[in-house]
């Protein structure tokens, strides 16, 4: 959606059209840190954003490295503030917003697509569209690049098991993280009255751990004093496993009129903190390169968007090693020996 955002904001006369098959899973991801700021006002969400009412944030607090709870304060580093967000209102912001730029929203699965001399010919149950360029805005799936061939080589097995919560006392009102002997804890305000709980580990590992099981999720969540002390009273719904792995999708021909935004591009770590944030700045960023390219005649316009793709990954990577390699207190568990060893190009089966 950024991206028709983006490029509607500065080629009017340009047509958009999303293809929207329907069908959507809620996404997971509650915390937008300061950058995102000039981010929203740049695709002139800011306003309807602040309307929303989300929750501000000026810190996050972590247990890593160490046993006790350290804030990571965002004025005192002149960052400003950051949100943790109702993720559901936001996702309908954006996808409102959408539907008001977009000349149409085509409903239907792509199930086709073919590159012409003149862009693609892309096939929407049945409906031929013609098209100058493509954008695979499909998310962790990456189901455009798939259609094309294309396969998102992932470096890790990280899974996410999240559950909901309604909780008697709203609490520590930003993001808490804390590291444990085989993954990591992560909770969140989603609202008032309302929290999210997740337990990052490898999906091979899941298997014999207390917080695999539905039954004992309460049981697990007691062995970390930090998540505990947020689940007083907490009544738990909503339990589910989500795919948390890092990957990342090469376009191998750099002269095609495509591109990959968002966690279709590419997907961090939840430690980093940067999910939400990059796919916003992903769809901006190549709102400006289409307008480059099909408006102001730059050949190099799309080349260059997937440069900065990898750019941005590979500050990623180096940032991930250093920001594992910060906790050292179980070096031999499989969890953590996978981090604080080699990740540069590591293929593996997240399976």
């Amino acid at each position: 959606m950024a991206t028709a955002l983006s490029l509607k904001r500065m080629a009017p006369e340009l047509s958009v059209f999303i293809v929207d098959p329907g069908r959507r899973t809620p996404s997971v991801g509650e915390g937008l840190p300061p950058p995102a700021g000039p981010v929203l006002k740049e695709l002139g969400l800011w306003e309807d954003f602040q309307a929303q009412g989300h929750l501000e944030a000026h810190h996050t607090r972590a247990a890593w490295g160490t046993p006790d709870l350290n804030a990571n304060d965002y004025l005192y580093l002149g960052k400003g503030w950051g949100w943790t967000i109702n993720r559901p209102a936001f996702d309908r912001l954006l996808w409102a917003r959408a539907r008001i730029c977009a000349d149409a929203m085509i409903g239907g699965r792509l199930t086709g697509l073919r590159q012409q001399r003149t862009g693609w010919r892309a096939i929407v149950d049945g409906q031929n569209i013609e098209a100058r360029a493509i954008i695979d805005a499909t998310g962790r799936a990456a189901a455009v690049g798939r259609l094309l061939g294309l396969r998102p080589v992932h470096t890790d097995r990280l899974i996410a098991v999240v559950a909901e919560a309604t909780v008697e006392l709203q609490g520590e009102t930003g993001v808490t993280v804390d590291a444990a002997p085989d993954g990591w804890w992560y909770s969140a305000p989603t609202g008032p009255g309302h929290r999210v709980w997740a337990w990052l580990t490898d999906s091979d590992l899941l298997s014999g751990q207390p917080v695999g099981e539905p039954a004992r999720w309460k049981e697990a969540l007691r062995s970390s004093h930090a998540m505990s002390s947020l689940a007083q009273g907490a009544h738990f719904s909503n339990r589910r496993i989500v795919p948390a792995m890092t990957q990342r999708l090469t376009v191998s021909d750099e002269t095609s009129m495509f591109l990959s935004v968002g966690d279709a591009g590419s997907c961090f770590d939840p430690a980093s903190s940067q999910g939400i944030v990059k796919a916003l700045r992903s769809g901006l960023f190549a709102g400006y390169a289409l307008y480059d390219c099909l408006v102001k005649g730059d050949s190099q316009a799309l080349r260059r968007h997937r440069a900065y793709g990898a750019a941005e990954f590979a500050a990623y990577q180096s940032q991930h090693r250093i920001h594992y390699s910060a906790e050292t207190r179980w070096p031999d568990r499989p969890f953590w020996h996978r981090r604080n060893g080699d990740m540069q190009a590591t293929e593996v089966n997240p399976s």
